[in-house]
């Protein structure tokens, strides 16, 4: 990260996360995938997705028509991946 461009953040669920990457098109610049959890049932992922949505969401990109996106910083992100790892290692 950490480049020219802003850190922008698309935090969201999918049933095809194949599909899901090369619906990517909402951001000015290539996107690119910071990580994927299977989770055991999708009320688990919505549950999930609702409180990072809420953590996140006064740094949401304003005008975007997506609720999903954010502009986070590099500690943020940092904050981000460790409890994405975090739920990754409670679930496998």
């Amino acid at each position: 990260m950490g480049s020219w461009w802003k850190n922008w953040i698309k935090i969201g669920i999918t049933n095809d996360p194949n599909r899901r990457n090369s619906e990517h098109n909402v951001l000015p610049v290539p996107s690119q995938l910071l990580k994927i959890i299977t989770m055991p049932d999708r009320k688990i992922a919505e549950k999930i997705e609702k409180e990072l949505l809420e953590v996140y969401y006064a740094k949401r990109i304003n005008g975007a028509n997506n609720k999903e996106l954010f502009e986070l910083n590099e500690e943020d992100i940092e904050n981000l991946m460790q409890t994405m790892n975090s739920l990754y290692k409670k679930i496998n």
